[in-house]
């Protein structure tokens, strides 16, 4: 899809009324604005390749805002209130810790 149409997805639509039908992903994802860092690492082959992904989402947050991140994520892939998740296409999700000494990675 375009540009404009792929942005588009990024705001909140009202219906005639002013009432909010769908969040859009600035909404959807406004919680963790305060406490998750994203980073999206770009193909440099560009978008809508055959094979492979457009980019790679890359999040950090501290350990307590854990919840924080999955109810985010949550509201993101709920596609009636934000339909940008109908053309996405996830791959696998993998978490991990920042440690001080790689011995630390078995401390909990």
């Amino acid at each position: 899809m375009d540009w404009m149409r792929r942005e588009s997805f990024f705001l909140p639509r009202y219906d005639a009324e002013g009432k909010i039908i769908e969040k859009g992903h600035a909404l959807a994802s406004e919680a963790g604005i305060p406490c998750i860092n994203r980073r999206l690492v770009h193909n440099p082959d560009g978008y809508g390749q055959k094979t492979g992904y457009d980019f790679v989402g890359y999040f950090e947050f501290a350990e307590e805002n854990a919840d924080t991140f999955r109810s985010v994520m949550a509201e993101l892939r709920n596609k009636s209130d934000n339909p940008e998740w109908n053309y996405v296409r996830e791959g696998p999700e993998w978490w991990g810790r920042r440690v001080a000494r790689p011995r630390d990675l078995w401390k909990k």
